[in-house]
């Protein structure tokens, strides 16, 4: 069957539910490249993401029978993303949750930076990843999504199963918590 993007998420889903790996397979090709976005910004380590969006979408197959209709899908699948990446770093205790060099937009505004600027932005990368890493794991969540992946507070509200109102509650904080760590950080 070739993609065909005219299917909706919930046909591909409901044939899914029914055994049908091909349809599994183009929800895959459909989201494999976003749920490996989010892994790499969370953990940190592309290797480390890579692996872990095979693992996330076995978890989605063997969780399919479970799924309920009224749930969002991508929702529903950064979320069980999250829960997958949660658990393995548990798992390897010492790894980084987050390198911001691998997350930088590549980018520039000056297309041949000097080595100068290229130090400077290298030097912010590390101090901003520095600060994530002392945050709370909701915290570093919620700005993964926020800012690395766009979602809105809706969305993520559905992938942290919380309220809307609780998630841009979050966000403050995070981003207050995230000023403050990089305060200390100009003061030492």
């Amino acid at each position: 069957m070739p993609e065909d993007q005219s299917l909706s998420d919930a046909a591909l889903l409901a044939r899914a539910r029914q055994g049908d790996q091909e349809a599994f397979y183009l929800l895959y090709q459909r989201y494999a490249r976003r749920v490996y976005g989010f892994l790499r910004a969370y953990t940190g380590d592309p290797e480390l993401a890579d692996e872990l969006v095979n693992e996330v979408f076995v978890r989605v197959w063997k969780a399919l029978p479970k799924y309920r209709e009224q749930q969002q899908f991508l929702a529903w699948l950064f979320r069980i993303a999250r829960n997958t990446a949660i658990d393995t770093l548990r798992r390897r205790k010492g790894r980084s949750w987050l390198r911001l060099e691998d997350l930088a937009p590549r980018e520039e505004a000056d297309p041949m930076p000097g080595p100068e600027a290229r130090a400077f932005a290298q030097d912010e990368r590390r101090r901003l990843e520095e600060a994530l890493k002392q945050l709370p794991e909701q915290y570093r969540t919620v700005l993964v999504l926020r800012f690395f992946e766009g979602m809105s507070p809706a969305d993520i509200a559905r992938v942290m199963g919380r309220s809307e109102n609780a998630i841009r509650v979050l966000q403050h904080r995070a981003l207050k918590a995230l000023r403050a760590r990089l305060h200390e950080q100009d003061k030492a």
